[in-house]
């Protein structure tokens, strides 16, 4: 039987607000995967499998990777369509895919995603089930698309900083947010570098769930690689690395 690569895609229209953007204008990281998130459980909900759902069967996602691509930052008060299709679902992983278009269909960013489906009462993965296979369009498994890549792991520490916890940091899962790691560690780099810069790709591995009230420390090593400066990224909760993450940034035009 021929398999069909990929599920029912669903699109929603964003506005780029004032909150969502930064210093020049841009549609800030944090936003993109806000946006990205938030469309995840709107393709949820409408095909019937939403948040009330997965608290009544004791089920959740726990998104495990990012590999997004930045070749443009939608700007303040741009008008933009946000796509997302489930690509891959194999044993207890799946994978999603996002793309931002603007108001002319150019495509400014694209994003890859693998998530883990959890039982969230034994707190450990379970097979997804034939009901979300229908549900999100996925026919059959199969293995033909790819992980998003693995973060390198810092070096050399250039620079760290150490944060607390806050109740604004936790999520409907009891735990921190998956973009605040994001925050962590870009709090890390230079400013004058960010100031000068665009961000061109993001990688994030999530390892471990963090809580209320943990201290985390996030530490950063930057080198120059074929025009772009990276930054290796790490969140640490005690001994234990939470978070691993790389961001490459080209200089603005």
């Amino acid at each position: 039987m021929e398999i069909r690569m990929g599920g029912h895609e669903f699109t929603w229209k964003y506005y780029a607000h004032y909150f969502d953007v930064d210093a020049h204008r841009r549609v800030t990281p944090f936003a993109l995967l806000r946006y990205f998130e938030d469309i995840a459980i709107q393709q949820s909900e409408d095909v019937g499998v939403g948040i009330d759902y997965y608290n009544e069967e004791q089920v959740a996602w726990l998104l495990s990777r990012w590999d997004v691509r930045i070749s443009a930052l939608p700007r303040h008060r741009e008008e933009i369509s946000v796509l997302t299709q489930p690509m891959q679902m194999r044993g207890f992983l799946a994978n999603r895919r996002f793309s931002i278009h603007g108001a002319d269909g150019t495509i400014m960013v694209e994003a890859d995603s693998q998530w883990i489906f959890l039982d969230a009462a034994r707190k450990r993965p379970r097979r997804i089930t034939e009901e979300l296979y229908s549900r999100y369009g996925v026919h059959g498994e199969s293995d033909g698309v790819p992980s998003p890549r693995s973060p390198r792991p810092v070096e050399q520490v250039d620079k760290q900083r150490e944060f607390s916890v806050r109740m604004s940091d936790i999520d409907t899962n009891g735990h921190v947010n998956n973009i605040r790691y994001v925050e962590w560690a870009f709090e890390t780099l230079p400013p004058e570098m960010v100031r000068a810069s665009e961000l061109r790709r993001l990688l994030v591995q999530y390892k471990k769930e963090v809580r209320y009230g943990v201290d985390v420390t996030a530490h950063m090593s930057l080198s120059e690689e074929d025009g772009f400066t990276v930054a290796r990224h790490g969140i640490s909760s005690g001994e234990q690395l939470a978070c691993a993450l790389e961001s490459h940034w080209q200089s603005a035009r």
